[in-house]
């Protein structure tokens, strides 16, 4: 078994959706230095995502289209025989979703079962891993998250993940294609692209000398990115006797915002800068982690990378990506 694991993806022909995505960027580059064959389908280019500025892009075959185009996604899967997919490709942002619920539910729900219908019809005997959310369990009194908890988002980006997390529990039980199905904490570390997660959005404001903002008193469980990538691929590695299970991937160690914000501070070097309370609501969930038991249990993960070894990763990351790389966002 440990042999058949060492060589497993050696060659292997590997579709992930949304590849210049944060976490997909991670999980390219882990497969890539494994020895897949990586088929990269990406929707515009993103010169955050570690894709590009690592130059993963030029290791892959990059595919230019839209989960959405059912037509395209069956010609990908047949012309590169594909036989894993990591389905990663989504609008990822809680905000955009308040501001566009149609396009959320579009690119999350139907753009879902576009991927998975092209598997159904072209060979469904190849493996995908879907990308769901602790954000699909929604608003529950006990914490953390298991497994076992319904999924019942309320909000127009927690609910696009409940859908969709609850079509690829369909496509297993009614057609029986191998999926597996992951659900992050919230992701953190080098590479994220979209700076109004608190992460690179407090990097930046203090790189530039202003002062970070508290959104919300939100708790979250915050995941180092490059240990979710290893959990996704450790789930591929055993789909054989994974198929049809939903699994959470995070650290069981709930945060404040106040709190990450203080240990970026310190990782800056910049202590005594004072935050700035934002008197907006938050339409999010106050309170969400996960336990990570079961994936344990299956496989043996566990994170490798603590809170503060990540935030000084990622402060060392953006650091050098803005010292590099003209970056403006607006509040």
């Amino acid at each position: 078994m440990a042999k058949r694991i060492k060589t497993f993806w050696k060659g292997r022909r590997a579709l992930i959706t949304g590849a210049n995505g944060f976490l997909a960027g991670w999980v390219v580059k882990d497969l890539l230095e494994r020895g897949a064959s990586v088929a990269a389908l990406i929707y515009q280019k993103n010169p955050v995502s570690i894709f590009e500025t690592e130059g993963l892009n030029k290791l892959c075959e990059v595919i230019y289209s839209d989960i959405l185009d059912f037509q395209s996604m069956k010609r990908i899967l047949l012309n590169h025989r594909i036989e894993t997919v990591f389905h990663l490709g989504a609008q990822a942002i809680c905000k955009t979703a308040l501001a566009d619920p149609i396009g959320t539910l579009d690119a999350n729900i139907r753009g879902t079962a576009s991927i998975l219908e092209a598997v159904r019809v072209t060979n469904p005997k190849i493996e995908i891993i879907v990308a769901s959310s602790d954000k699909a369990y929604g608003i529950h009194k006990k914490l953390p998250y298991l497994e076992t908890f319904p999924l019942h988002g309320e909000f127009p980006y927690e609910v696009s993940k409940s859908c969709a997390d609850l079509i690829s529990q369909m496509y297993f039980k009614t057609y029986g294609i191998p999926i597996a199905i992951v659900r992050c904490g919230n992701l953190y570390g080098g590479g994220d692209s979209h700076f109004s997660r608190i992460f690179p959005r407090t990097i930046y404001r203090v790189s530039r000398g202003l002062r970070p903002v508290i959104v919300s008193g939100s708790v979250r469980d915050y995941l180092y990115v490059e240990d979710a990538a290893e959990g996704y691929r450790l789930i591929a590695e055993n789909m054989a006797r994974l198929k049809g299970e939903a699994f959470n991937i995070g650290c069981a160690k709930p945060v404040s915002s106040a709190e990450v914000i203080k240990l970026i501070l310190s990782a800056m070097q910049k202590s005594r800068v004072k935050p700035i309370y934002s008197k907006n609501k938050s339409d999010e969930i106050q309170s969400q982690y996960l336990s990570s038991a079961k994936l344990k249990r299956a496989v043996g993960w566990k994170p490798k990378v603590n809170l503060a070894e990540g935030i000084r990763r990622t402060v060392s990351w953006y650091q050098e990506f803005l010292k590099k790389n003209r970056v403006r966002i607006t509040d």
